[in-house]
């Protein structure tokens, strides 16, 4: 027989309670999966020092996302954790950032400022990986600028603000918190998740004039992030002040800070900069997009 077709009965305890666990275990997955809208997903299997000698050190696969939660494919992969102490990671192939190594602290700022995770994992006792899906269609250097303001903003990790970075995976074994006292490391949880797909909404422009009120103000956004994702959204109208009010409207609806909102407005758009007060007019262009949405 296979190494995968014995991959549940290889770490099968004398445990009644044991096909339960592994079902809710599933259940985890696939709902951490669902809340990060991709097509496929990156697996990352990576030997740990806790991991057998003869263990490969490493499996990397792309799979559709059907696939990566079919019954034996995620028993494999779970056995890989468990039997092997291979630490389990993964990513979506979509629009989706991944803030690394933060805290509770952190996360409550997060919600302060109105910037909602689709996903988070309590990795250790602790530290959090917070999943923030952003605007489909983007090209990599404004994900990776988004990706680098969260990190900054939050006290995330900066070396893991890459396109192609992974977090480890809700429900799994870490075995880098094996020790002594600790001999089977501790349990990846599922802190929360929510569907975040995308959503067809219907805008509607209204007279810029408005003087909205604001309870925020300009971030400190690097200027090239900002001018980066302001090209980037750029949307094909004469309308100047029309094509701000939808940038800073898509930007909302995805999370952004209206602070960080208001820096894209005030360093990409040379509209903003005719007027007398240019921070005044991205403040007031975030206050009236944020209030069309309530």
């Amino acid at each position: 027989m296979t190494e995968r077709s014995n991959a549940v009965a290889s770490v099968r305890p004398l445990d009644p309670d044991f096909e339960q666990r592994l079902r809710a275990a599933r259940r985890v997955t696939k709902q951490f999966v669902y809340a990060l809208p991709a097509d496929e997903w990156i697996i990352r299997m990576k030997a740990s020092d806790a991991s057998p000698a003869d263990c490969q050190s490493i499996f990397s696969r792309h799979w559709q996302t059907g696939e990566m939660l079919a019954e034996r494919t995620y028993n494999w992969q779970r056995w890989l954790n468990r039997a092997k102490l291979m630490h389990w990671f993964g990513r979506p192939c979509g629009p989706h950032v991944l803030l690394d190594d933060i805290g509770f602290d952190a996360l409550r700022d997060m919600r302060r400022d109105h910037v909602r995770p689709s996903a988070v994992v309590e990795t250790s006792p602790g530290n959090l990986q917070a999943w923030v899906t952003v605007a489909g269609g983007r090209k990599p250097i404004a994900t990776r600028a988004y990706a680098r303001e969260l990190a900054i903003r939050y006290g995330g990790d900066m070396g893991a603000t890459g396109d192609g970075q992974i977090g480890r995976m809700p429900a799994s074994l870490n075995a880098k918190h094996i020790s002594a006292d600790n001999p089977r490391g501790c349990l990846a949880r599922l802190y929360m998740a929510k569907y975040a797909g995308p959503q067809k909404v219907e805008i509607t422009h209204q007279d810029q004039s408005y003087d909205a009120p604001a309870d925020f103000s300009l971030s400190d956004m690097a200027a090239e992030d900002a001018i980066a994702i302001y090209n980037e959204l750029y949307p094909e109208t004469s309308d100047r002040s029309k094509r701000d009010w939808r940038i800073a409207w898509n930007l909302l609806a995805t999370g952004f800070p209206p602070g960080d909102t208001a820096a894209v407005i005030y360093f990409g758009s040379g509209h903003a900069h005719e007027h007398s007060d240019p921070e005044g007019y991205s403040v007031r262009t975030v206050a009236k997009a944020r209030e069309a949405m309530s």
